[in-house]
């Protein structure tokens, strides 16, 4: 299955990073990528399933490549596949606090669906997403 989405790995965690093109997938990818996370894929992510575990990674023959609006493309070496811990989706917004976490469904695979935040850094939020299981 593959899914518009930009995908980055840490600590051996995928975050699938979903939108409209012009979203700002990449570009929080790139922020995220500073802060130590790894390139799976950029724009567009394969979704397979394998040891009972979806698992993400680039699609065949997707440039080690990804979109810096108003610079181009850069350099950037794809990470391999890894299991998907959340779906990001950057349509939703939350001002909340504490948000319940909505859920969605990738083959049949439930996962945490997040939310963009209104206050701070998401991708340093994002980061220690990843790096360490949610309470």
């Amino acid at each position: 299955m593959h899914l518009h989405a930009t995908t980055v790995v840490l600590a051996g965690r995928a975050l699938l990073i979903a939108g409209p093109a012009g979203a700002g997938k990449s570009s929080l990818a790139l922020e995220m990528m500073a802060l130590g996370a790894g390139l799976i894929a950029d724009d567009v992510t394969e979704l397979f399933e394998e040891d009972g575990a979806l698992w993400a990674r680039a699609p065949e023959g997707l440039p080690a490549a990804i979109e810096a609006r108003g610079i181009g493309l850069l350099n950037a070496p794809l990470a391999p596949p890894a299991p998907v811990m959340a779906a990001l989706d950057l349509t939703r917004c939350t001002a909340e606090r504490m948000p319940q976490v909505q859920g969605i469904s990738l083959l049949g695979h439930a996962k945490p669906l997040l939310q963009n935040t209104e206050s701070g850094p998401l991708s340093a939020k994002l980061v220690q997403y990843l790096k360490h299981k949610p309470l």
